[in-house]
This record gives C-alpha cells, structure tokens and sequence, in this order.
C-alpha cells in the first residue's frame, strides 16, 4: 500500500498550494499511515470506504508534498509507517474516520462548480 501511495504523489503535477486549503484541519502523518493501513489491512471495510480511505491519505500526502517537498514526505511516510505499533481493527479504524477523515474532508472548500450542482 505505502508504494501505491506514494507513485500516486507523482502522478500528480507539482503546483503551488491553494490558500483555501489552509482551512483544512492538520492531519499527522502517523493519521495518513492509519488510513493506509486502514485501507489495507481491515477487511470488514466495504470497498468504497476502503477507497475513501485511500484516497483521504493520497489528497493529504499531495497536498503536504506540494508544501515541504515530495522526498521529505516520503521519507516522513516511511518512518512513521516503520514506527508505528498500533494495532488496526475496525474500531481503531472507525475511530480515525469519525475524528480524522470526516473532519478533514467536510472542512474542504466548496468549489464553484459543486455550488452549482447544489443549486
């Protein structure tokens, strides 16, 4: 999982950050390996949460990479994966959801084209 997600970074194009996504709650890096761990090792997840999963962690390594560099967030990446001695479960993975991804993903700024298709 962490390759997938890290030759996903380099798909994307290096651009400046958008200063609306400041607004976004700060996510740790040990949250992103959570969710790609979530992603990876639970399977009582369906596989659209387990793709929201996934793509949760892909937007928020972007994003950090667009601001300190995409060598130091995979390096950053690899330890905190290295480091980490969690156990996932389902409940430790319901728990990141309620209070790390939902959080993260609501507070993102509306573009004009959704506020259109609310309307």
């Amino acid at each position: 999982m962490r390759k997938l997600l890290i030759a996903a970074l380099f798909v994307s194009p290096i651009t400046h950050a958008d200063p609306l996504s400041s607004s976004r709650p700060i996510v740790t890096m040990h949250s992103i390996v959570n969710a790609a761990q979530c992603a990876d090792k639970v399977a009582e997840y369906p596989e659209n949460e387990v793709i929201g999963l996934f793509y949760f962690a892909v937007d928020v390594l972007d994003e950090t990479a667009k601001r300190i560099g995409y060598n130091k967030v995979e390096k950053f990446y690899a330890a905190a994966e290295q480091n980490s001695q969690f156990v996932i479960d389902k409940a430790h993975c319901d728990a990141l959801i309620d209070n790390v991804v939902m959080p993260y993903l609501f507070s993102a700024p509306i573009t004009l084209y959704q506020q259109e298709s609310v309307s």
